[in-house]
């Protein structure tokens, strides 16, 4: 019971010390999610990753380029026969511009972040193994995050973040959003400039 209040007490004192996050640095981070469901004759599966690089513009300010990838795979059993099974797979890959404004001077940091660009989706369905429908087209996407850091060293933290992922057109007919929560990791490169 000494150590867990000992390593309690550890935890606290890290938690209020300082993380700098100064001008000139790099942060370089790779965040991930993804989940399975399985019922009965049901299937689905979906994996995101996202690294991203940034350089801090300012104090708690990074700017950067961010690079997502996911892939989704559904099973789903045809109700109208009982022994069909329709299968669809989709891969999209986003790229584009991100900002990330840090707040507060402890270990523990909230952050808010933007996201835009190019947004890219393949999709393809099958029918008990026979191709009925492949395409692919590009869009454009717009991603707001909050999320939380925890600098575990100078160098490393630990983040937990979630969005809205908007996939758009220029023509109204076409959004798609989905809520998601990530966990990863994130790296500081680099010693603050001399000025």
């Amino acid at each position: 019971m000494k150590t867990f209040f000992t390593l309690l007490l550890t935890f606290l004192i890290c938690g209020f010390a300082n993380a700098q996050l100064e001008k000139g640095t790099w942060i370089t981070s790779l965040h991930g999610s993804g989940n399975y469901l399985s019922k009965s004759e049901y299937k689905l599966t979906r994996l995101t990753l996202t690294p991203a690089i940034m350089r801090l513009i300012d104090n708690n300010l990074a700017l950067g380029i961010n690079l997502s990838t996911s892939f989704g795979s559904d099973r789903i059993p045809i109700v109208s026969n009982p022994y069909s099974v329709n299968k669809t797979q989709t891969y999209s890959l986003e790229a584009g511009p991100v900002i990330r404004k840090y707040f507060g001077d402890g270990r523990f940091k909230p952050y808010g972040e933007l996201g835009i660009g190019w947004h890219y989706v393949s999709v393809r369905e099958q029918e008990n193994d026979r191709p009925i429908y492949k395409d692919h087209n590009d869009y454009l996407y717009a991603r707001p995050v909050i999320g939380l850091s925890y600098w575990i060293t100078e160098q490393i933290s630990v983040d937990i973040n979630t969005g809205l992922n908007a996939v758009f057109n220029l023509e109204p007919d076409y959004l798609y959003k989905d809520w998601n929560l990530n966990i990863g990791i994130a790296v500081k490169l680099g010693k603050k400039n001399d000025e």
